[in-house]
C-alpha cells in the first residue's frame, strides 16, 4: 500500500472515530465523567505475532551402505578365476572400452580397492565399470570408475541425476612418493594443467589430492 493511501486511511478512520467520541460524551447526567480513563473492556493491548525460527540440520555425506549397485544384476560365471573374470568381462564391451561390472566382480578382479564408506547425501545409485586398455588389459588410469545418483541410473540426463563420478587410478611412483614422509604433497605439482582447483587431505590415514576438473 502506498503512502498517500496510508495517509487516506488514517484520516478516514480518525474522522470515523471523533464521531462516536462526540455521540458518546453527549449522553448521560455527567458526559464527561470518564474522559481519561481506560475502558479495559475494548481498548487492549496490541498482540505482537512471535515467530518461532526452527533450525534444520540436512547431512551432507551419508553411509554408502544405503546405495543401490546398479550392475549388480549382472551374472558372472568366473568369480573364482580372477584372469578369467577379466576376459569374460572384456568380451561383453561392445566395443567400449569402459565395460560395466557389478560390485562382486569388482572384489574378485581387484581385490585391494576400497569403496569409500561415505558418499554425498542424496546419493542413491551407484554404477561401476571396469577400464581396458586397447589390448584387453585393465588400464592403469583409471582403472574403474562409479558414478553416484540421485535416481535410477540413465533414466534421467546425467546433469540433473549423476551427483558425482569417481576415478580409481594405478600410480605406484605416486604411491612410492607419498609414502615418504619428507615428500612434497602439495599441490604445486598440478599447477601446469587444467585443474580448476586442488586440495590436499587425509583418508584413512593416507594422503591424498582431491582435484576439481
Amino acid at each position: 500500500m502506498k503512502g498517500a493511501e496510508n495517509g487516506g486511511l488514517v484520516r478516514n478512520v480518525t474522522g470515523v472515530v471523533a464521531f462516536v467520541f462526540v455521540l458518546v460524551v453527549a449522553c448521560g447526567d455527567a458526559p464527561l465523567q470518564s474522559v481519561g480513563q481506560k475502558n479495559s473492556e475494548w481498548i487492549n493491548e496490541p498482540t505482537v505475532p512471535t515467530v518461532t525460527a526452527v533450525v534444520v540440520t540436512i547431512p551432507v555425506v551419508v553411509t554408502s551402505g544405503i546405495l543401490k549397485w546398479f550392475n549388480d544384476t549382472i551374472v558372472s560365471e568366473s568369480l573364482d578365476d580372477s584372469e578369467a573374470l577379466r576376459q569374460e568381462i572384456f568380451r561383453r564391451r561392445g566395443g567400449d572400452l569402459l565395460v560395466q561390472a557389478s560390485k562382486a566382480e569388482m572384489e574378485v578382479l581387484l581385490p585391494e580397492l576400497k569403496f569409500p564408506s561415505v558418499v554425498p547425501y542424496l546419493a542413491e545409485y551407484v554404477t561401476s565399470q571396469v577400464i581396458f586398455s586397447g589390448s584387453g588389459q585393465l588400464s592403469d588410469d583409471p582403472v574403474v570408475g562409479f558414478g553416484l545418483w540421485s535416481s535410477e541410473p540413465y533414466t534421467r540426463s546425467r546433469s540433473v541425476a549423476q551427483i558425482v563420478v569417481l576415478w580409481v587410478s594405478f600410480d605406484e611412483d605416486a604411491a612410492a612418493e607419498l609414502a615418504d614422509l619428507e615428500a612434497d604433497t602439495s599441490c604445486a605439482r598440478f599447477s601446469g594443467n587444467s585443474t580448476q582447483s586442488c586440495e590436499v587431505r587425509q583418508i584413512g590415514g593416507t594422503t591424498v589430492w582431491v582435484l576439481h576438473a
